[in-house]
């Protein structure tokens, strides 16, 4: 059995709802107070409460990300698509088609980054509803952490090998288990549905298997506010 992050734990003993603000200040709710700081490290969000470290969010949310010029028309689709639309299966058929045609019309090769990160987002757009495209390089063994998403999260393997295992929540435990795992092979597409304004969606933790595999995901919101879970 997996147990979530400590902020998990601490939201559902003390309903104190972290605050995203990067920085110093104190913080009151329900007759709680907290020093709070974060940093980024690792791939991972970090907050400090009262001293104590506690991995959050996949991502730093308030970082500005820099769009990859040349993909305007490929996104514009993707916005196309969802715009005004409900979040269900033919949506993420829709768009799992769309993003698997992404090959066909762009070189791959642009992507390949090298780096000592996990692995290296590029972002294709991002739109003011909070939809996000983005390509994410992976090398071999490189793995992602546990990690929840928003209401909509697709992914796209276009080149490469890579393992995806799914957990579960235990309810009532504020734990999750391993559901299942897939692995992987390109032109394979993947879609989960969620609920609304949480981001604890499709737990999942990803590893690369080959040499090198790049993947396209969709996201219905900012995927780095994806809530973190560990061992």
């Amino acid at each position: 059995m997996l147990k979530s992050t400590a902020v998990a734990r601490f939201k559902l003993h003390h309903g104190l709802a972290v605050y995203s603000e990067i920085g110093k200040k104190k913080y009151c709710q329900n007759g709680l107070s907290a020093s709070v700081n974060r940093k980024f490290t690792q791939g991972i969000y970090i907050i400090i409460l009262n001293n104590m470290e506690i991995k959050e969010t996949v991502g730093n949310p308030n970082e500005f990300v820099q769009i990859k010029p040349g993909f305007e028309d490929f996104f514009k689709q993707i916005i196309s698509l969802v715009k005004n639309r409900q979040i269900n299966e033919q949506l993420g058929e829709e768009l799992k088609r769309l993003a698997l045609t992404f090959p066909l019309m762009y070189d791959l090769r642009q992507f390949d980054i090298i780096s000592d990160n996990l692995y290296e987002r590029t972002y294709l757009g991002k739109d003011e509803s909070g939809w996000e495209a983005i390509i994410m390089t992976w090398r071999k063994g490189r793995q992602s952490s546990i990690h929840g998403h928003p209401q909509f999260a697709s992914y796209n393997l276009l080149k490469g090998d890579l393992k995806l295992e799914i957990f579960e929540n235990v309810k009532g435990t504020g734990e999750i288990k391993l559901a299942r795992v897939i692995e992987a092979t390109e032109n394979t597409g993947f879609f989960a549905l969620g609920e609304d304004n949480t981001m604890t969606n499709h737990i999942h933790r990803i590893t690369c298997m080959s040499d090198i595999s790049y993947s396209l995901h969709i996201y219905s919101n900012d995927a780095r506010k994806g809530v973190v879970y560990r061992i």
